[in-house]
């Protein structure tokens, strides 16, 4: 038996607004990564990193499972 985990169904058209969103967080990292030497702290660009990809693969699950995780995302790959 697979484990599902904490999900919900979904409608058809959630994916597309969970889609716009990761890809806001990439356009985010874009804008901001010029800005970051060498030296500095990249917590926050990795932060938005990690929120693009769990975005990006929710928009996944959401598309082609018609599933939304609701908790945890370790499972996602």
């Amino acid at each position: 038996m697979v484990k599902t985990g904490p999900a919900k169904s979904v409608d058809g058209a959630e994916w597309r607004a969970r889609l716009a969103s990761a890809r806001a967080f990439r356009r985010a990292v874009e804008l901001l990564e010029p800005h970051f030497g060498n030296s500095q702290d990249a917590t926050p660009l990795l932060v938005l990193i990690f929120h693009a990809s769990v975005a990006y693969a929710d928009a996944l699950t959401m598309r082609y499972g018609s599933m939304k995780n609701q908790q945890d995302h370790t499972a996602l790959p």
